[in-house]
């Protein structure tokens, strides 16, 4: 670039002298060169940390065929627990039989 605003700095664009700079604080020619240089990078996406809970299907050991999901922690062992079932109409032990989802 040619005139009296540039004054060449040791770079090839040479650099804007301060009373003819623009509000935005660029010359029109950097600020079009730092757009191209911010339009095509990219943001680089990281990985999300497990979850803490799950949730798991408890199924009756009278094989009734009851069932019902539980939130368990995730490094917790599997679950076995005592609770009714309405169709034996008594307490049965329920156990672990798959993992639903992450929460």
């Amino acid at each position: 670039p040619a005139g009296p605003r540039w004054r060449a700095r040791g770079r090839a664009g040479g650099q804007c002298l301060a009373a003819a700079q623009p509000a935005g604080g660029l010359c029109g020619e950097e600020s079009v060169a730092l757009g191209a240089v911010f339009a095509h990078t990219h943001t680089h996406t990281v990985a999300k940390s497990k979850s803490k809970y799950i949730l798991v299907r408890m199924k009756s050991a009278a094989e009734t065929g009851y069932c019902f999901n539980v939130r368990r922690l995730r490094l917790q062992e599997k679950l076995v627990l005592l609770r009714y079932d309405p169709i034996a109409k008594q307490r049965v032990l329920f156990t672990e039989k798959r993992k639903i989802r992450s929460l």
